[in-house]
């Protein structure tokens, strides 16, 4: 009963930061379109807007709306007649019929998108208990409360968990996926096999970087005919035809989450969206790292966002798991050998795309790891390590340690989206990384504050072009658009970091800052 209460509270608690920060962060930039698309899905059955992520998260976020007076723009008919258009990329008229619906047909854009937001909240309650469950399995008790504090107060899954984005739904059911494979080899039976297919479905219908899964399953499966040795073939002819079976549910369950929108075995929007994503990795994006602007990426690029956007007490956790490991005090079983396994290879995959935007396209790994670190809550009462001639109980230090680990992450509260590690420092992380990693368009509605309480209604000049042009106008900010070319404007200038990095604003880099809002946008007074 006292471990449940401790369960509960811990939701309580991850519930309170999520929900305070959902009201009163604006909108990120990808929520402009994720939502309002999510809305024409349900309200009109159609997929044109924003092919290029898949509908779930979207239609769940979107549910709400269904529910709310939402009045559409007035050239919503071209808008959508031009997103028709099958052959090409859509995302201009899908970006702006976001912007219209939210801030410039009469709606009210801070109810849509807290309500969005309140789903995600439900789904990201729904991954703690889910990281409790299975912990619970391999570690006990002990272990699932662990890795739920983990999962519940790492500060990227408080960034994330709260947005209209496609990040949270990815990253549950990945976990259960990667669970679900381990269940399904060991008891190779119908219910497995629909259940596996059930999620493996759910999976790929919320974001296409879950394709990653498919070689995971394979090296699973090879994994799994190494631990019978002599006896794989006999093991892979008890299984093969259940794969096949498991991998016809999941494409049934992907298809017809586009009906009516489907062909005889396929639904078309979902391919041209994953050629799109397809084409977009191996492009590449404009993206940001220590100091730099790369239309192509770096190989290193997710692995040094990993460590700088985790917290330190998570990677010492986990370091010190892989020394245990190496020392061979504990066997992994099979099960946790593929969360191992599958962390990795995800981690690996993303280091092959061009497209870096951010440490948030690793959130899938982070429940894995978590619930492998739930091995502290099992052992921690049983191992002791000597210093300076006196014992002193491993779980004394990981109490210790996780006090810390929540001491840190509530500090930055409620800014989780700017959380950088001890490593580099919460402060000076836009000279390291930007765009979703720290300046995201979530400041819009504080730089509204700021110029009431703060300037006295006085005009700003601003350089915050996340949300678009109709946002700024929304929420009643009276400004003048800053450009790289306005060197010797005289007044306050406001800009967001992403701007502030760029190569242009070298002048406006050797300015005095006079105060910043939330952590991610620079005021600078030249009066």
């Amino acid at each position: 009963m006292r471990r449940t209460l401790l369960l509960i509270l811990i939701l309580a608690l991850q519930f309170f930061v999520l929900f305070y920060e959902a009201k009163y962060d604006s909108a990120t930039t990808d929520e402009n379109v994720h939502l309002p698309a999510g809305y024409t899905y349900l309200k009109f059955h159609d997929f044109r807007f924003n092919p290029e992520h898949p509908p779930l998260q979207k239609m769940l976020v979107a549910i709400p709306l269904m529910f709310q007076k939402i009045n559409l723009p007035d050239d919503f008919n071209a808008l959508w007649s031009e997103a028709g258009d099958f052959k090409t990329d859509t995302w201009k008229p899908a970006r702006q019929f976001g912007e219209e619906l939210l801030y410039s047909s009469g709606n009210n854009a801070d109810q849509m998108i807290l309500s969005g937001r309140l789903m995600t909240i439900m789904l990201t309650l729904t991954l703690t208990v889910a990281v409790y469950v299975i912990s619970k399995s391999f570690w006990g008790t002990r272990g699932g409360l662990l890795s739920a504090t983990l999962v519940a107060f790492e500060p990227i899954m408080l960034a994330h968990g709260k947005l209209t984005n496609t990040d949270i739904s990815v990253t549950l059911f990945f976990l259960l996926s990667v669970w679900w494979m381990g269940n399904f080899f060991k008891k190779p039976n119908i219910k497995n096999t629909f259940i596996f297919g059930f999620l493996m479905g759910l999976l790929q219908l919320s974001k296409y970087t879950a394709i990653i899964f498919y070689p995971i399953a394979f090296v699973g499966l090879i994994l799994w005919l190494y631990t019978k040795k002599f006896a794989w073939k006999k093991e892979l002819k008890k299984l093969y035809l259940l794969i096949i079976l498991a991998l016809a549910v999941h494409w049934v369950i992907i298809t017809l989450a586009y009906f009516p929108h489907i062909k005889f075995f396929y639904a078309p929007d979902y391919i041209k969206g994953l050629v799109l994503v397809l084409g977009h990795v191996a492009s590449g994006h404009s993206s940001f790292l220590m100091g730099e602007f790369n239309q192509s990426g770096w190989w290193y690029y997710f692995p040094l966002a990993l460590v700088m956007k985790t917290s330190l007490i998570s990677l010492v956790l986990l370091l010190g798991l892989m020394i245990v490991k190496i020392k061979r005090a504990f066997h992994f079983d099979f099960s946790l050998t593929l969360f191992s396994v599958s962390a990795i290879i995800f981690l690996l995959f993303s280091m092959t795309s061009k497209a870096n935007l951010g440490a948030r396209h690793l959130l899938a790994i982070y429940p894995l790891v978590f619930v492998l670190l739930g091995f502290w809550g099992y052992y921690i009462s049983n191992l002791k390590i000597q210093i300076s001639k006196l014992h002193f109980k491993i779980k004394n230090l990981i109490i210790l340690l996780i006090i810390l680990f929540m001491l840190e992450s509530l500090a930055v509260f409620p800014f989780h989206i700017t959380y950088f590690s001890s490593l580099v420092g919460t402060t000076h992380g836009y000279q390291y990384l930007l765009d979703s990693n720290y300046d995201w368009g979530q400041e819009l509605k504080r730089i509204k504050i700021y110029q009431t309480k703060e300037l006295k209604g006085e005009k700003i000049y601003l350089d915050y072009w996340w949300d678009g042009d109709e946002a700024p106008a929304y929420y009643n900010i009276k400004y003048e658009r800053l450009t790289p070319k306005m060197k010797d404007v005289k007044g306050i200038m406001v800009i967001g970091a992403t701007s502030y990095m760029n190569k242009d604003y070298g002048w406006i880099r050797e300015l005095p800052i006079s105060s910043r809002i939330g952590n991610g946008v620079f005021v600078i007074d030249t009066r």
